[in-house]
């Protein structure tokens, strides 16, 4: 652990709804970031991590300012799940590394589940 402090308020990056588009996403991260959100809240089940990763990539705040969390579906709970999950994520967001990493749920299932 860094010690670095967790913002209070997370612009979270949910489930993104099939009739919502990317650009959609994309303005509301733009604005969420222009309103001062520092924190955003990430998953790869969500489908919305590489539209945060280009948003992130057009330099609107710098990294250094940014705390990112992902989170770790309930089939990756293992060792090669939890890598999995968080290459993919770092992947597709177009970082080197996330401030938190969180289990979604509490569960672990296998992955044929």
């Amino acid at each position: 652990a860094s010690g670095a402090p967790v913002p209070a308020l997370a612009f979270g990056l949910g489930t993104r709804h099939r009739h919502v588009s990317d650009d959609v996403t994309a303005n509301a991260l733009r604005a969420a970031l222009h309103a001062g959100f520092r924190h955003i809240d990430c998953a790869r089940f969500y489908g919305t991590e590489a539209i945060a990763g280009r948003v992130l990539a057009e330099g609107l705040v710098p990294r250094r300012e940014l705390f990112l969390t992902s989170k770790l579906w309930m089939t990756h709970h293992d060792d090669a799940g939890v890598a999995e999950s968080v290459n993919a994520s770092l992947a597709a967001l177009g970082l080197e590394y996330l401030d938190m990493l969180l289990i979604h749920w509490p569960v672990a299932w296998t992955r044929d589940s």
